[in-house]
């Protein structure tokens, strides 16, 4: 089996005056009820022949007022913030809606499962040996200065994401990937070294930048002055914290109904203050927000592409033993430590991957909470409270686990504490240990602890190969931080890397097994994927959150 190469680089005014016209009737009728004299007793005058009443005149028909063309967007993104798609972090959510809103992508993941759909690459196909990806160019899409868009753009944008020279994060997301060629106007032909369908997911998650343009001007004008081709085009910066974007009509794939976007780059603070002082129609939500969100604000929530964990080391307290990771992940109340630490919006996992992934159908479920199975799962292995403390020991070794996680994060901290009280109460003498971050960084990789609270992110693609791999246990260098080793993890992670011309049903197969045997074995005690947000001021409809495909593809059905 070969071990895979990791790269290092990582309609209100309508409503009021109906009401105004009806408030008005009522206190007429009240009115000439109160004041008129009571009915006289001799009979009513009879008009002449030619008298005709005059007709009431009709109330004027109220103008409609113009629904607003125009929305106001803070993104908790620093204000020396590029525009360069190839620069902006891919799992930003504020970065993706920027990038979505302003350029294609070539096979955008769907908000739906996470596969891939059609964007300006209309076909893709893998052959036979993995080592070719072929690319079909959609016709009609078009760059915001009316050139077309072309194979020689993929191909360009393909070159310049795996160029270690111009420093990409999406490098990362192309593993293998040695070389992109436009071999007419439609087709792109990219070269892997050897099979990688992850390769094949980071590309269709990448964003085209037009050749035409940056091959005769420099990259530092396009960063701040970009031309892309997606549903908004950028118009101008009004100083260095706010720019304005407009809607491009004959967009292929959108056709937004609003018509002026005005972007803020904002701090944490300032958005607090952007919004409450009603200057914001929307606001995506940085990480500070989501993890300590306003109660007033009406946020619409969605899992993100991130989870939280118990990570049980390996190496320690004898946790190679199956039995005692699932004790203890059976004492946790999953339900009230999401309430507690996470205000109910996490969503429990029992796996490393969300639950409508395309990749693991049908998902496993979480554990249940058993605390009286748990305690029959210690005495199984050995671990029981032998001299009458309250407390479970084995050999007269006491089964003492300290819970370690970083203080700056609160999620984490929150949920060390809630941990290990639920320890505590089938036996298990477990103490909570916040340090710093760099100390807790620190202290994974070298696997120098027991139990740690700690997340990792969730790819677009299923591989997790980084973090579980046998070949990835090196204290200091691999990224399986619990020292994992085990031969159906590797064997399952090497069938859905180099599946055969990376058929979505074999890699289906291999990944919905990985994540029933993860899910039986807890390695690692998955919790929660953390949530993303957007906060959207009532009366502007249509604004939807994806964790796959973010806010910005939900753009054309936006409206006030």
């Amino acid at each position: 089996m070969r071990a895979r190469g990791i790269r290092s680089r990582s309609a209100r005014f309508v409503g009021a005056l109906l009401g105004l016209i009806l408030l008005i009737i009522v206190g007429f009728v009240y009115i000439r009820h109160i004041s008129s004299p009571p009915p006289s007793k001799s009979p009513l005058p009879t008009p002449p022949p030619t008298w005709t009443p005059t007709p009431t005149p009709s109330p004027p028909t109220p103008t409609p007022t113009p629904p607003r063309r125009e929305v106001v967007i803070g993104l908790a993104l620093s204000q020396d913030v590029v525009l360069n798609p190839l620069r902006l972090p891919p799992d930003d959510l504020a970065a993706r809606f920027l990038v979505d809103v302003l350029f294609d992508r070539l096979m955008p993941s769907s908000p739906g499962d996470g596969s891939l759909t059609p964007g300006v690459v209309r076909e893709w196909s893998v052959s036979e040996d993995g080592l070719s990806i072929i690319l079909k160019m959609r016709e009609g899409a078009r760059w915001h200065d009316g050139h077309p868009v072309t194979a020689e753009d993929v191909a360009f944008t393909v070159r310049t994401a795996i160029d270690p020279e111009f420093n990409s994060p999406y490098f990362i997301r192309l593993p293998h990937v040695l070389s992109a060629e436009a071999t007419d106007d439609v087709t792109v032909i990219v070269r892997l070294e050897e099979p990688s369908c992850p390769a094949l997911t980071g590309l269709g998650d990448l964003p085209v930048v037009p050749a035409h343009y940056l091959e005769g001007s420099s990259w530092e004008t396009f960063d701040r002055a970009p031309i892309g081709s997606g549903p908004l085009r950028f118009v101008e910066w009004q100083g260095n914290r706010t720019f304005t974007l407009s809607a491009v009509r004959d967009h292929w794939r959108a056709q937004p109904q609003i018509t002026t976007w005005y972007v803020r780059l904002l701090s944490v603070e300032e958005m607090r203050s952007a919004w409450k002082a009603g200057d914001l129609d929307v606001a995506i939500l940085s990480r500070a927000l989501t993890l300590d969100p306003p109660s007033d604000w009406p946020i619409q929530w969605a899992p993100g592409l991130e989870y939280v964990g118990v990570f049980f080391n390996q190496e320690r307290l004898g946790l190679t033993d199956v039995r005692l990771r699932q004790a203890l992940s059976m004492a946790l109340d999953r339900s009230r430590l999401n309430q507690l630490a996470l205000g109910g919006r996490g969503l429990p996992l029992a796996a490393p991957w969300l639950p409508s992934t395309w990749a693991i159908q049908p998902a496993p479920t979480p554990p249940p909470f058993d605390r009286e199975r748990a305690e029959a799962l210690l005495n199984a292995a050995g671990w029981r409270d032998e001299d009458g403390d309250g407390w479970r020991e084995r050999e007269g070794e006491p089964l003492l686990v300290r819970v370690k996680t970083n203080g700056e994060n609160l999620v984490r901290r929150d949920l060390a504490m809630l941990v290990a009280a639920a320890y505590r109460a089938i036996g298990v003498p477990a103490e909570v240990e916040i340090v710093p971050y760099f100390s807790l960084i620190d202290a994974l990789f070298r696997h120098d602890y027991d139990v740690a609270i700690f997340g990792w992110p969730i790819d677009l693609d299923p591989d997790q190969s980084l973090y579980w791999r046998s070949d990835q246990t090196e204290p200091r260098r691999g990224f399986n931080l619990i020292g994992w080793r085990d031969g159906r993890t590797d064997a399952l992670l090497e069938e859905g890397y180099a599946a055969r011309a990376c058929a979505i049903d074999e890699r289906r197969k291999a990944y919905h097994a990985l994540a029933v045997h993860l899910a039986e074995q807890r390695p690692v005690d998955i919790l929660f994927a953390l949530p993303v947000g957007v906060a959207v001021q009532p009366g502007l409809q249509g604004v939807t959150i994806s964790p796959f495909a973010g806010v910005g593809t939900s753009l054309p059905d936006w409206r006030w």
